[in-house]
């Protein structure tokens, strides 16, 4: 199947993920709270608002840079870490480095050698601008080398759609390795605008032997500068 690369312009990340189910549950109290904003202050990452109850920690940046934080329990014996950072007003690679400095933070206060990683996933959202009117007529006649009268035979018109692709791992460690999903569809607020999600969920419980491995946040990102960008820009399917 032949087709065209796609032109997109204006690329902006609108949403990043990153989430870790663990246990046991870390006990956490306010004044681990409170030690947990000393910690990120050290990591010079901003807190401005803090909520805490019995089942969860909430720590929130406003303001042009937001970010969102999650410590909760959401099932017996587990703990759940939930970072949020939508739209930031940097580059991946301070977006990275930022994640793991929380990451740090969270680790001297509720130190995790010896628990276990029961699931994690790390998501990243972007929008870009389509040259054409509809995004969908990008990807459709672009990118899959589609002639648009294809779609006449479903009898109405196409409000917006786009691709959803599973990935198949072919590594020798497979049962070890992520489940990737990358979509790509026109975005239906604003049919102009490609919106882009690229997730890695990896499912397999693991132990931790001494930190979090970081590393696979920059994974991730690679994984999207390199082969889904790569992707949109090639010409033959």
């Amino acid at each position: 199947m032949s087709g065209k690369s796609m032109i997109i312009q204006g690329k902006k990340i609108i949403h990043t993920g990153v989430n870790y189910i663990f246990a046991p549950l870390p006990l956490f109290d306010k004044a681990q709270s409170l030690q947990f904003q000393a910690k990120l202050e050290e990591q010079k990452v901003e807190i401005t608002v803090a909520n805490y109850n019995v089942a969860q920690i909430n720590l929130l940046r406003q303001g042009t840079s937001p970010l969102e934080i999650k410590l909760m329990n959401p099932g017996q014996n587990l703990g759940q870490l939930l970072i949020i950072v939508p739209e930031p007003s940097y580059s991946l690679e301070l977006l990275e480095e930022e994640i793991e400095r929380i990451l740090l933070a969270f680790q001297e206060v509720w130190p995790l050698e010896g628990k276990q990683i029961l699931s994690s996933d790390i998501t990243f959202r972007i929008l870009a601008d389509s040259i054409r009117e509809h995004a969908f007529q990008e990807i459709w006649e672009s990118l899959l080398g589609q002639k648009p009268e294809k779609l006449s035979v479903l009898g109405k018109q196409v409000q917006g759609g786009g691709l959803r692709l599973v990935l198949n791992n072919q590594e020798p460690r497979q049962n070890e390795e992520p489940i990737v999903e990358v979509r790509i569809e026109s975005f239906l607020n604003d049919p102009k605008k490609v919106f882009m999600e690229t997730q890695f969920i990896w499912k397999k419980p693991e132990s931790i032997h001494q930190s979090i491995d970081t590393s696979r946040i920059h994974r991730v990102e690679e994984f999207l500068e390199e082969k889904v960008f790569a992707f949109l820009r090639s010409r033959e399917l």
